[in-house]
């Protein structure tokens, strides 16, 4: 199942995930996001769609796998790269100055964009929420939405910690 699955199944009834494995499995995505960039790669493709677990017995988080590598590249100014992908789905978990557009333009996709698909993915843990549940007209106002409305929300839900870590993520850049 993917995280997003996951999410779905589990968000309105006593089955929920608890805290404590909620935690791991962000600490699991952002170390190996910060693995994956150590790397000299980018993932261009951060999504809960592209968050998977195995298990035969219910809803299990505590092993996740990061998939979807279509996009991903060498983190080179030579490497080959192509812009944001057609999907809409897909795109939600994209930085708003990543579009077509800037991609024709000749400007690549940077390590800060994948942090912002995990702050989104962090949003989406830390609320037990989907993305797909959170309204925005473009990904700018999106991402605005998120901040004044959804992200200070985790201040309550899983910390002031986890909070700053998601708003580091969505503001960006780390440099």
């Amino acid at each position: 199942m993917t995280l997003n699955e996951v999410i779905r199944d589990t968000a309105g009834n006593l089955e929920r995930i608890t805290l404590n494995h909620r935690f791991a499995l962000a600490s699991a995505l952002a170390t190996t996001l910060l693995d994956f960039h150590k790397a000299s790669l980018v993932h261009k493709s951060i999504s809960s769609h592209n968050i998977i677990f195995f298990s035969r017995h219910g809803p299990c988080i505590d092993d996740p796998y990061l998939i979807g590598f279509n996009y991903s590249r060498p983190n080179q100014p030579k490497a080959f790269t192509t812009g944001p992908p057609p999907s809409l789905t897909a795109r939600k978990y994209y930085h708003p100055s990543y579009t077509s557009e800037a991609s024709r333009r000749g400007e690549r996709f940077r390590l800060d964009y994948d942090y912002y698909g995990l702050g989104l993915v962090l949003v989406e843990i830390g609320l037990w929420d989907r993305l797909e549940n959170f309204k925005g007209n473009s990904p700018t106002e999106l991402k605005n939405r998120l901040l004044k409305t959804q992200v200070p929300l985790l201040g309550h839900t899983v910390g002031q910690s986890y909070r700053k870590a998601v708003e580091a993520c969505l503001m960006g850049p780390f440099g």
